[in-house]
Order: structure tokens, then C-alpha cells, then sequence
């Protein structure tokens, strides 16, 4: 995700490509999947796209508002 000047969203963002590929080899549809440290919010956004259960956690408020936005158009 990139925020309006075309810079990441956060320093450490993982591309979901690589999201997804650990999502589909370490779990199956239905199954409930932990982020504790979320970031971005990307392993929970592409668990939701798979089938997957996700919780996330994280501490940050400007974080956790972004999770929200991309959690509100996951496709």
C-alpha cells in the first residue's frame, strides 16, 4: 500500500505476493491466522482474500487506521 506521494505506507511493508504464498503453503481456507505485529496490515488483508480468519495486532493508531481503510475494500 502507498500512501498519496507514492512512498510505502510503512518502512517494512511486505509485498502481498510474498504475503500470500507463506498464507497458502503454512494454512488452509477457514483457518484462523495471527499477525501480531501487522503493520500495514498485509497478512491480514491477503488471509481475508483467501478464506482465512485473520487477527492482527498492533499499537500503533495511524497504523491501525490504515489496516481499517485496507480491510474496507478487501475484494
Amino acid at each position: 500500500m502507498r500512501k498519496e506521494d507514492g512512498t510505502f505506507a510503512h518502512l517494512v511493508q511486505m509485498p502481498e505476493s510474498i504475503a500470500r504464498r507463506i498464507l497458502l503453503l503454512a494454512s488452509e481456507e477457514g483457518d484462523r491466522v495471527l499477525d501480531p505485529f501487522s503493520g500495514s496490515g498485509t497478512f491480514v488483508v491477503v488471509a481475508e482474500r483467501l478464506g482465512r480468519d485473520a487477527t492482527g495486532v498492533e499499537i500503533s493508531p495511524t497504523y491501525c487506521d490504515l489496516i481499517r481503510k485496507r480491510l474496507l475494500v478487501v475484494d
